[in-house]
């Protein structure tokens, strides 16, 4: 159980488990189609996923390097809030708002990943990761400050008013054998006139799962507590009491 405190209103849009994988050969588009049979009375709404790759030249608008190539498929709920995405490298489960309870997320990827494994057989896991993606909205004018406990750097001599401002950092954690990407971004006001703030915790470790057991689950569980004294550690009790 979490340590931390859990926000009844969490200002979430999307949180995600994302396993990479190593696929059988022989696995095709079509094997990925058909399994969505297998939860069509829950995930009834089905759309195609396409990589497109493009050449960019300097001093030249970019460039479709080849066709789009079709990847996956995503499977989303009759309710829009849950989406599953499976592709030839990978699976992914994501909770859009309201977010629930890490549990709720845990369990209804775990049901889906084993219906996966079963039908479509990967070899191995490369990579397992969770993503929150908080939202926060903000009254204007606002003082970033109040908002959030690592505010990005003013440039001394010249005014402290930001009119947007993107931050990323990528940390090391030797305990977990894993990395946390940590993305700030603030970029306008919406049509209701509040500020959007967005704070983007990406937690993951790469390495060699074994499909048949449940090591990389075990990986995930052990960052619950992390991504939340990140979260926790990045805001302000004053936005903290906001979504309480």
């Amino acid at each position: 159980m979490s340590s931390y405190p859990h926000l009844k209103n969490a200002p979430i849009r999307e949180a995600l488990f994302d396993i990479h994988v190593k696929m059988p050969d022989d696995t095709t588009i079509e094997r990925i189609e058909e399994f969505g049979q297998l939860i069509k009375d829950d995930y009834p709404q089905v759309s195609k996923q396409w990589l497109a790759k493009v050449r960019i030249k300097p001093g030249s608008p970019p460039e479709r390097d080849e066709e789009p190539e079709q990847i996956g498929y995503r499977f989303i709920s009759k309710s829009n809030k849950q989406v599953l995405q499976i592709r030839l490298n990978g699976f992914t489960f994501s909770r859009l708002r309201p977010y629930e309870t890490w549990e709720k997320l845990r369990d209804e990827s775990k049901r889906l990943w084993n219906l996966f494994v079963e039908s479509l057989k990967p070899i191995t896991i490369e990579r397992v990761a969770c993503r929150f993606i908080n939202e926060l909205a903000l009254e204007m004018p606002v003082n970033i400050d109040d908002l959030v406990a690592s505010p990005p750097l003013r440039v001394k001599g010249l005014p402290e008013v930001l009119e947007a401002f993107l931050t990323r950092v990528v940390i090391p954690n030797e305990e977990l054998s894993a990395k946390t990407i940590i993305t700030q971004s603030f970029d306008g006001v919406d049509q209701e006139g509040k500020g959007i703030l967005i704070l983007d915790i990406d937690v993951f470790k790469e390495g060699s799962f074994e499909v048949d057991n449940d090591d990389a689950w075990d990986v995930l569980e052990s960052f619950h507590d992390y991504k939340n004294q990140i979260f926790f550690a990045t805001i302000t009790e004053h936005t903290m009491k906001k979504y309480k």
